[in-house]
């Protein structure tokens, strides 16, 4: 019986690593925060690196390829990519970001 069990966790865990997990982050400091994304793609953006030494680099949670959802509460569906980006140049600091 316990070998079924496990097998049960194993389909629970492969089936919780096909839905992305929400990452949340709080950034804080002065300076840029060091998020840079492909101008062609749509919101929601995919972050695509991250500046050496900057704010982000300092949070390893953040990595290239998360698709950043909210910033300061804000959803970016249906905002072009100069907005978010106006968004997160203006965003009082600390600023959360939610994304998976």
């Amino acid at each position: 019986d316990s070998s079924g069990e496990d097998a049960d966790e194993d389909d629970g865990s492969s089936n919780a690593q096909s839905d992305p997990a929400v990452i949340r982050v709080t950034l804080d400091g002065a300076g840029p925060l060091g998020l840079q994304f492909a101008r062609d793609s749509k919101p929601p953006l995919a972050l695509t690196n991250i500046a050496p030494g900057s704010i982000a680099s300092k949070r390893p949670e953040l990595q290239a390829g998360m698709i950043l959802e909210t910033v300061a509460s804000e959803p970016l569906a249906g905002l072009t990519f100069d907005a978010v980006l106006d968004l997160l140049r203006h965003a009082p600091r600390p600023v959360k970001l939610v994304g998976t």
